[in-house]
């Protein structure tokens, strides 16, 4: 009887132990009748003692087809969470045996609220969904370092340097992504930020991708804790484009600074090439007024005359170019020969061309069909080409003008044994005021307007220019205008 007695007040003892514990406890015999609640399991079901628990939990009739109370009687122990169906609290639900004073074995369950765990626990999974989903889709490329090592990269780090993110992590670091010379200021860095020295920093660096493609990299990184050790976590931005961009404005830049020179040039030699005639005629007529012996008064009046048609002739280059740029040029088409405006360039030329012994030869194939053109434009056109030709030839070498038929056009080639033209500038002698270089500009004189109104005086014509040229041995210009109908012969 006394041992009994000491059992119950161990008991009475022990249920007051369990009245002060946060969790709820309840105890349930292996008939399924209720036979404890502390207070905290009343506050949270109500006071049920003596009921059957299926009836008093569940509302049922009969014992749950899940209850678990016989395994418990036996000996087992089981954890697990349980949602109530009303309140849709959720709780962590311990089982274990419980011997009472009798010897009987029943099941006491310890159950603790852990519904607003399971809420941040799901705030939390959301929040790493978020992240996830941030960064694996994220523009830029993002990492962890520790270690030297890679421990984690977002799909686009592993696309800029041209691997899979497999290939990276725990394989590769940050060295075998960084070109060699670059490696100091990266690895420099690296090391300030794990050892706290600097908290963040931010620096560019070249990168060098799987295929040894070089490229350029933006660096953004700061320290922080990865699994209780220190480590790198930052971005990594691509930005080859923008340095290629950065490098074509400087150059533009340049070369607007350079065109600023040159405009400044170019002004001053149009201006000095425009008055350099005007002061030669002034002076030869001044001389001619004051010449007696009529011999000498007309050479002196010619030599003014030659000065004023060479002064006549830039500006009526200024004119046809700014013709053309305003759309102003009008051709008085009509159906011609092409070989009496050779001839008559010819004629025309061969005064200059004898002060320098050169012949102008010309060779024009029989029978040609005639063209739609513009007379006087073709003449100024070609006087300007066979000038040029005569101006830069070597003295005494020939020029020769060739017209031929090739397919739909009529082709006429001019041709010297000249000083030639660089390759690399070819293709800018057609463009208003461009002159080689100033040298050439001293000792042949002209502004470079002559070949921009050739050129565009011959796309008027639906025709087009060529030309062909080597330093040292010449130059030949080619220039084909459309046959009437354009049918092939």
């Amino acid at each position: 009887m006394c041992e009994k007695g000491e059992k119950k007040t161990e008991l009475e003892r022990l249920y007051r132990i369990f009245n002060t514990i946060p969790e709820g406890v309840y105890i349930v015999s292996k008939d399924y009748v209720i036979e404890f609640l502390n207070e905290t399991f009343i506050k949270s079901f109500g006071r049920v003692e003596g009921e059957k628990c299926y009836r008093a939990f569940y509302g049922r009739d009969t014992p749950c087809p899940y209850c678990d109370i016989p395994e418990i009687v036996k000996g087992k122990v089981i954890d697990k969470e349980w949602t109530h169906p009303e309140t849709g609290r959720t709780y962590h639900l311990t089982s274990i045996p419980f011997e009472n004073p009798d010897g009987t074995i029943s099941k006491l369950m310890i159950s603790r609220d852990i519904t607003e765990y399971k809420r941040a626990e799901e705030a939390l999974k959301e929040s790493e969904k978020k992240f996830r989903d941030l960064t694996e889709k994220s523009l830029v490329g993002i990492y962890l370092i520790q270690d030297g090592v890679f421990k984690y990269v977002n799909p686009r780090l592993a696309e800029i340097f041209g691997y899979a993110v497999e290939e990276l992590i725990d394989k590769k670091g940050p060295r075998d992504l960084v070109l060699p010379e670059d490696w100091p200021i990266v690895e420099k860095n690296l090391l300030k930020r794990i050892s706290g020295e600097i908290e963040s920093v931010q620096y560019e660096f070249r990168g060098i991708r799987k295929n040894k493609e070089v490229i350029y990299i933006e660096a953004y990184g700061s320290r922080t804790i990865y699994q209780g050790r220190p480590a790198v976590i930052g971005t990594l931005l691509d930005i080859t484009e923008r340095k290629r961009a950065e490098k074509e404005l400087k150059k533009a830049y340049e070369e607007l600074n350079s065109l600023d020179e040159l405009k400044s040039n170019i002004i001053a030699n149009v201006s000095h090439e425009l008055r350099t005639p005007l002061t030669i005629a002034i002076g030869m007529i001044t001389l001619a007024m004051e010449e007696e012996n009529a011999e000498e008064r007309n050479k002196l009046l010619k030599k003014a005359m030659k000065a004023l048609a060479r002064q006549n002739n830039m500006i009526g280059n200024l004119v046809e170019i700014a013709r053309f740029h305003k759309e102003k040029r009008k051709l008085k088409l009509e159906s011609l020969n092409i070989e009496p405006i050779i001839l008559l360039v010819q004629r025309k030329m061969k005064p200059p061309a004898e002060k320098k012994n050169i012949k102008i030869k010309t060779y024009i194939q029989p029978d040609l069909p005639e063209i739609i053109a513009d007379a006087e434009a073709l003449e100024r056109a070609f006087s300007s080409l066979v000038d040029n030709a005569i101006k830069f030839n070597k003295e005494g070498v020939d020029v020769t003008i060739k017209v031929e038929r090739k397919d739909r056009f009529i082709t006429t080639s001019i041709s010297d044994i000249g000083v030639g033209i660089p390759q690399e500038k070819i293709e800018k002698i057609f463009e208003p005021l461009y002159q080689i270089d100033a040298s050439t500009t001293r000792k042949y004189g002209g502004m470079g307007m002559g070949l921009a109104v050739v050129k565009r005086l011959i796309d008027a014509h639906g025709g087009k220019i060529e030309v062909k040229s080597e330093v040292g041995k010449g130059s030949t210009f080619i220039v084909c205008l459309p046959i009437i109908g354009g049918k092939k012969g």
